[in-house]
């Protein structure tokens, strides 16, 4: 739990973060105790914990260092997953050999990258250190959601709170979202071939029952695109 986190906050969390880990579940194959899985952008690594406690397979997480990271950290060790810092939006190479991963895990973390747009290198190397017939699983929000449309029609920024890094503290938040034509795009140049798509909705809205949010989810469900977040699973294909 971070820093001044409201019990209410800190359930909310919970709850958002069990809804994600059954849709991303949906997009994950099978694994056994000899697959590999690789996590780009951790965090606390509640997908991470779930795949090493289920199938026993070997997982590796990356993430950047943090003031409160060394708790969870521990927490990987006593499970037995790996864990390594790494800034993937500086490294110009994941620090892995080729063809060594089934599974590579990149949720809610491009948005958050300083980096060329699109980070064509990063999906190369991400491609590179797939096996043939590898899984990449993409989570990422949707840029033409309708709340975003609907704040650029009335002239404000599409991201709420978005502002640029400063001298002492780096902005946490969203540098650069993506729609799904981009990302369609961008994961076939790269030489992935994609075997499923959804867009799902993880609006602060959930659970709300009001006209309004009524009214909302009517709209969402007859306009996907119009929804919070992309997901993507893409094979590693013979080149």
């Amino acid at each position: 739990m971070f820093r001044g986190e409201t019990d209410m906050e800190k359930f909310t969390k919970e709850r958002l973060n069990q809804i994600r880990l059954m849709h991303y579940l949906s997009f994950i194959p099978e694994l056994t105790p000899s697959s590999r899985v690789l996590d780009l952008g951790c965090g606390e690594g509640y997908i991470d914990k779930f795949l090493k406690t289920k199938y026993g397979c070997e997982v590796w997480c990356i993430d950047l260092k943090r003031e409160e990271s060394h708790e969870w950290i521990r927490d990987f060790k006593m499970q037995g997953i790996a864990f390594l810092f790494c800034d993937i939006a500086r490294v110009k190479y994941l620090p892995f050999p080729s063809d060594y991963f089934n599974l590579v895990l990149f949720c809610e973390v491009l948005e958050h990258l300083i980096t060329q747009h699109p980070p064509k290198y990063l999906f190369r190397e991400i491609y590179r250190v797939l096996k043939l017939n590898g899984i990449l699983f993409l989570s990422t929000p949707n840029m033409a959601e309708l709340v975003k449309r609907l704040r650029l029609l009335i002239g404000k920024h599409p991201i709420p709170r978005v502002h640029f890094k400063d001298e002492d503290r780096p902005y946490a938040g969203h540098y650069r979202e993506y729609t799904l034509d981009e990302l369609k795009y961008l994961l076939s140049e790269m030489g992935f071939k994609i075997l499923k798509i959804r867009l799902r909705d993880y609006s602060p809205y959930y659970g709300d029952k009001t006209i309004i949010r009524k009214l909302y989810s009517m709209i969402l469900k007859l306009v996907p695109t119009f929804r919070t977040t992309i997901q993507i699973s893409a094979m590693k294909v013979k080149e």
